[in-house]
């Protein structure tokens, strides 16, 4: 009898719970408490987030999401990620555009501390399509509660992640230069059971640090006993320059070649060297043999 081959579960990123959050805190603000929270997504969907909590205290509104990443094996699945928001009242009412959304990094959201990643030097962690998405979140439940966005000024959005900091030591933020908590991330805003695609933008960002740090070599190693033996082996180069690429061979070289990248190195035990000799675009047991 044939197998029947389980569905996976899609689940959402942290931008996504991060915009929820944001919009159940400017909701209760508000005056319209929500159990649920509608969030528009980048592709033009809705996705129905389930709110931890939500709750006021004077003119601070605060609610908080529980991160379902699905069936993807994510060291953020089921953490808790949080807002805190208060409005800028304006004196007098004033005609614009869109509501000024200003954005922070609280506990748990990482730092940015190297040029080359798609947020500044000295910003917090949180990617610019979760921003757009954090902005829309906040906008729409002005919107939604009746509130006229001549009266306010501007909104103040703080993100939390109470276990961030330790969350983030299982990921590769610290390699990234990404200090003191987790990224807020997601450029569709779901995550797909078991994608390949949040490593592979990984390498990319790592990439991009190299170049923008001045190096002009880089070593793409498949693991962590790889690199360490590698780093042994070239001193003179500098620890931006050592990128773990993991199985994804083809995609690694022809990223470094799109960075500028003319001497490269890969540095991989002699299983993962035969795939590569063999033409192996990836080295993961399950993409080998070749088609």
């Amino acid at each position: 009898m044939a197998r029947v081959k389980k569905k996976l579960r899609s689940g959402y990123t942290t931008g996504t719970c991060a915009a929820a959050a944001a919009k159940g805190a400017a909701l209760i603000l508000l005056g319209k408490r929500s159990d649920v929270v509608s969030v528009s997504l980048p592709f033009g969907e809705k996705a129905a987030i389930a709110l931890r909590e939500c709750w006021r205290q004077g003119d601070r509104g605060y609610a908080a999401v529980v991160k379902d990443a699905g069936d993807d094996p994510d060291v953020t699945n089921g953490a808790v990620i949080g807002a805190e928001l208060s409005f800028i009242t304006a004196k007098r009412n004033v005609s614009r555009g869109s509501l000024p959304v200003m954005m922070h990094g609280g506990k748990g959201v990482g730092l940015v501390t190297r040029p080359g990643l798609p947020v500044r030097k000295g910003s917090p962690a949180i990617n610019p399509v979760p921003r757009r998405m954090i902005r829309r979140a906040v906008r729409e439940a002005i919107a939604e509660a009746g509130e006229s966005p001549r009266s306010l000024a501007a909104a103040d959005v703080t993100i939390i992640v109470p276990d961030g900091e330790a969350l983030a030591k299982k990921t590769l933020n610290p390699r990234l230069g990404i200090l003191g908590g987790i990224s807020i991330l997601g450029t569709t805003g779901i995550v797909k059971p078991f994608s390949h695609q949040a490593y592979k933008e990984t390498v990319d960002l790592a990439l991009n640090i190299a170049r923008a740090s001045g190096c002009t070599e880089v070593v793409l190693a498949t693991g962590g006993r790889s690199e360490r033996l590698a780093m042994a082996r070239f001193p003179h180069l500098r620890g931006e320059s050592f990128i773990q690429m993991g199985d994804y061979v083809s995609f690694a070289l022809a990223q470094a070649l799109e960075h500028g990248f003319r001497r490269m190195t890969i540095a991989a035990f002699m299983g993962k060297l035969t795939k590569i000799a063999a033409g192996a675009a990836c080295t993961h047991a399950g993409s080998f043999p070749l088609e």
